[in-house]
């Protein structure tokens, strides 16, 4: 039987999978786990356990019984009663796992090392003024490509002016 021993809002509690608890109403549920068993061994924090998770969802938010409180002085006609109700959210416990736990073990392939060639820098610096020239002439096709579209719609204008 799985458990842990989480601490939960500033309380201890012992906790099983799909379990419902409820807590006090909180925005955000952390969950710090300080013991785990598996069935068989049982593992506790020094203060936390950090690679066992428990994984929480929340239900809903409601409210607690009404508590009343009363108060009264004697001889005097003095009486007060109020009353409270917790807020509180309501929790599942989905998981408890251990990192590690359920995982196979994979075989592993041995790598092939490969060892690169050396280079002679005359061949770098070639092919790293190719990609300079490469791209400086892209650059300029476009432009003149540009410039002669701008060529043509002004003779279009001009040819339409003098019809």
């Amino acid at each position: 039987m799985k458990y842990a021993v989480i601490k939960l809002d500033g309380k201890q509690l012992k906790v099983l999978e799909g379990q419902k608890l409820k807590v006090n109403r909180q925005p955000k549920i952390e969950v710090e786990v300080l013991a785990y068993s598996n069935g068989t061994d049982l593992y506790v924090g020094d203060p936390y356990l950090t690679d066992v998770k428990v994984k929480t969802s929340v239900l809903g938010e409601e409210t607690g019984k009404k508590v009343t409180i009363q108060r009264f002085k004697s001889k005097s006609r003095y009486r007060v009663k109020k009353g409270h109700k917790q807020p509180l959210t309501a929790i599942r416990i989905d998981e408890i796992n251990k990192t590690g736990e359920d995982r196979t073990i994979q075989e592993t392939k041995p790598v092939k090392i490969e060892t690169r060639k050396k280079i002679k820098s005359d061949e770098v610096t070639a092919k790293k003024t190719s990609k300079v020239q490469e791209e400086i002439k892209t650059k300029t096709s476009k432009v003149t490509d540009q410039e002669k579209n701008t060529n043509k719609s002004k003779i279009s204008v001009k040819k339409n002016n003098k019809l």
